[in-house]
């Protein structure tokens, strides 16, 4: 696993396990090469908080269903299929927790 922040950097990111020497851990040697500033737009987390809305929960696995109500057949196609689903499920909770924490207008 790598922190997100690291993975922000962009670039090629690898790990390496080092020679043991004088215990009984490994070390990871971790070389980043390539872009090294971070994204301009910020990072999307997803708000587990909208999980114990009925309404929200329902429609995040609307999004997730999609267009396409089966998982593809083969092994190709499955990366496809669960990049665009998972992409549509950020985008509607995104949105949602947009609209949850949106200041209320009284009138």
């Amino acid at each position: 696993m790598v922190s997100q922040t690291l993975e922000e950097r962009g670039g090629r990111i690898e790990a390496t396990a080092s020679m043991r020497k004088h215990t009984d851990h490994s070390p990871l040697v971790i070389t980043i090469w390539g872009q090294h500033n971070a994204p301009s737009s910020p990072s999307r987390f997803f708000d587990i908080s909208l999980l114990s809305e009925e309404k929200s929960k329902q429609e995040m696995l609307d999004a997730w269903v999609g267009s396409h109500p089966l998982p593809p057949s083969n092994e190709v196609d499955w990366l496809t299929w669960l990049e665009a689903a998972t992409g549509r499920v950020m985008m509607c909770n995104a949105r949602l927790s947009k609209e949850k924490n949106a200041p209320k207008v009284r009138v």
